[in-house]
């Protein structure tokens, strides 16, 4: 049976089955399933597959989706959200304005950036890179729906990986984005079969990740309180200030956290398998984004939870070198045995999970991309580690991931070589600001201080250490700022 270019609709989209690719199959369930469920849904959508021509296609998705001002592109490959493997973060999801210039562009964009997964990550043994590459244009189609502007967001396990025989619920405030690649402090919920809370653990959640473009300190109004923009993000997307005096609070209430909890039942009972959920709430509406079969049975391990530790994420022991890789310019440095230590990840880190030995997040949780595709390769994942205190962590020295016990082990060494620190980020201006908002806190960026950022970078007389947050450089940086150096 030939596959259409194009679907619209869950209804049209549920006739493809399997066709539509895994994420769209998935949705399609859920969406006939909270039809008549008040306070839950799913966006519509537009399923554009292999043969569907951007270019053509563009104004007649704009035309079925009209009344939304942005739009999303995302991957569904029939390969992807499977039973046996999610492929979480394989691939490339995108925000557009709704016009049919820039939409055509995203999908072209999302097409080209997705397909790079087969010939690195998906080639089958003796398959040529052309071949993997021809395989994955037959294979790969795009979601297209409504962008929402999420208030709360996160990812529901009915089955948590760590605690049997309960759910958990990893959440934050803005957009699912920072959560699922770990990228934005969560906070975490254990669940009890009864929906009771048997463990919390909040994070202090400085930064959120908001569908908003502009300047770094750029005053933000919010539904949840003024905010300011920090750094681009992403296309359409940026990391905004919380809003103050929301930092330690729970991104979910309690209703909420039930209402989750009640539609992850619901889901599992439908689908017939513990359920890997992404949900968004928009005001008292809540949206499922994304729904998949969890992949890996759940292990009993020790609760860390009360020493404010290290997370583990994936169960194991592994040793070897250290590296550090901040950004994709550092993957050229990784070797096979590799330990790598990682803020967060995005697609075109994944190549790195099938060297390395074993994971070290500083940010991120059991439900990230990373804690997921560790599990589904057996690689011992440590998540919230810490260099004051699970540290020091030295390129090239011997470290053991303890995802047994929940520690970072280091080798005993006479001399270690340490080379010279490399920066988190390429130094800009925005870049500049963003940090000594971090650092200070209470201190809102203006235009005078871009404007002085702007001058210091140029002259070269700007070092930033993204983990110099003592007295010292807090007051350095304020009297740069204010014109006193």
């Amino acid at each position: 049976m030939s596959q259409p270019p194009s679907a619209a609709g869950w209804s049209e989209i549920a006739r493809l089955g399997s066709r539509a690719g895994g994420k769209a199959k998935n949705l399609a369930r859920v969406a006939a399933l909270l039809a008549k469920q008040p306070g839950c849904s799913v966006l519509p959508a537009v399923w554009l597959g292999p043969r569907g021509a951007a270019a053509t296609a563009a104004r007649a998705i704009v035309r079925a989706l009209r009344g939304h001002e942005q739009l999303i592109v995302r991957s569904t490959a029939t390969i992807e959200d499977g039973r046996t493997a999610s492929l979480a973060g394989h691939f490339e999801t995108q925000l557009c304005d709704a016009s049919p210039a820039a939409l055509a562009r995203t999908i072209a964009a999302v097409r080209a950036e997705s397909l790079k997964a087969w010939p690195t990550l998906l080639r089958r043994r003796g398959e040529s890179r052309a071949r993997a590459l021809a395989r994955g244009r037959r294979q790969l189609g795009l979601l297209i729906q409504p962008a929402l502007c999420a208030e709360r967001s996160g990812v529901l396990f009915s089955a948590s990986p760590t605690h049997p025989g309960r759910a958990m619920i990893v959440a934050t405030y803005g957009s699912c984005h920072g959560v699922v690649d770990g990228s934005v402090a969560t906070d975490t919920f254990v669940l009890e079969p009864t929906g009771g809370t048997a463990e919390r653990r909040l994070g202090y959640k400085f930064e959120m990740v908001w569908r908003a473009e502009g300047p770094c300190g750029q005053p933000l109004r919010t539904p949840l309180g003024p905010s300011w923009l920090h750094l681009p993000y992403g296309p359409k997307l940026s990391t905004a200030r919380v809003p103050r005096g929301l930092e330690a609070l729970p991104a979910l209430s309690d209703a909420q956290l039930t209402r989750v909890h009640q539609l992850g039942v619901a889901l599992e009972a439908a689908f017939g398998f513990p359920i890997d959920l992404e949900f968004s709430f928009v005001g008292d509406e809540l949206f499922v984004l994304q729904a998949r079969a969890i992949t890996t049975a759940p292990t009993r391990l020790p609760d860390t939870a009360a020493h404010g530790g290290p997370q583990i994420a994936s169960p194991g022991r592994a040793s070897g070198p250290l590296r550090r890789v901040w950004t994709v310019d550092d993957l050229a440095q990784v070797r096979h045995g590799d330990i790598a230590l990682v803020a967060a990840t995005d697609p075109e880190f994944l190549p790195m999970f099938r060297k390395v030995a074993g994971i070290l997040s500083v940010e991120g949780s059991a439900l990230t991309h990373t804690a997921i595709v560790a599990r589904e390769l057996g690689l011992p994942c440590l998540v919230g580690v810490d260099e004051a205190t699970d540290g020091p962590f030295v390129e090239g020295a011997v470290v053991t991931v303890d995802a047994i016990d929940a520690r970072v082990v280091h080798a005993k060494v006479a001399k270690v070589r340490v080379p010279p620190a490399r920066p988190r980020r390429s130094l800009t201006a925005s870049h500049v600001i963003a940090e000594v908002a971090h650092a200070l806190g209470d201190w809102t960026p203006g235009p005078d201080q871009l404007a002085l950022a702007r001058r210091l970078v140029g002259r070269r007389r700007v070092t930033w250490d993204c983990a110099a947050t003592d007295s010292t450089a807090e007051r350095t940086w304020r009297a740069f700022f204010e014109g006193r150096a």
